[in-house]
C-alpha cells in the first residue's frame, strides 16, 4: 500500500470546458469587484486630499501673523506713499518752525535758586531758565 491517495478519474473534455468557463467567470467577477473597490478608494483618497488642503488653507487664513502680514502689505500698498509724504511734510514743517540758530558761546542764567547746602560751603543750584544769546 502506498501513502499517495488515488488520483481522481480524468475529466472529459466537456467537463474541462465547463470548469474553465466557471473559473473564468469567477476571475472576471473578482476583477470587476477589485476595479470597483479601486474606484471607491480613489474617490476617498481625492476627498481626503481636498479636505486636507482645505484645512491647511483655513489654518493659514486664521493665522494672526499671516493675516497681519496681509493687512500690512495691503495698507502699505494703498497708503504707503501717502504716509511717506506726510512724514516728509511733518519733518519739513518742524525744520521750518525751528530754524537753526548760531550759538555765540554766551549763556545767561537769569535765576538760580539754592536747593541744598552740603555743609562744606558748596551749594547745589536749580537753574530755572537758560537764555541763549546770539
Amino acid at each position: 500500500m502506498s501513502d499517495t491517495p488515488a488520483s481522481p478519474a480524468p475529466l472529459s473534455d466537456d467537463d474541462l470546458r465547463e470548469t474553465l468557463d466557471l473559473l473564468a467567470t469567477a476571475v472576471a467577477s473578482i476583477s470587476d469587484r477589485v476595479d470597483d473597490q479601486t474606484r471607491v478608494l480613489d474617490r476617498v483618497n481625492k476627498t481626503a486630499t481636498e479636505a486636507r488642503s482645505a484645512a491647511f488653507a483655513a489654518q493659514k487664513q486664521t493665522d494672526p501673523e499671516h493675516y497681519g502680514e496681509i493687512v500690512g502689505a495691503t495698507i502699505d500698498g494703498k497708503i504707503g506713499d501717502t504716509l511717506t509724504r506726510v512724514g516728509q511734510m511733518a519733518g519739513d514743517l518742524l525744520r521750518a518752525s525751528n530754524p537753526p540758530r548760531k550759538f555765540s558761546g554766551k549763556l545767561r542764567m537769569p535765576s538760580q535758586t539754592p536747593c541744598a547746602n552740603f555743609g562744606n560751603g558748596n551749594r547745589s543750584w536749580i537753574v530755572s531758565k537758560v537764555v541763549f544769546h546770539g
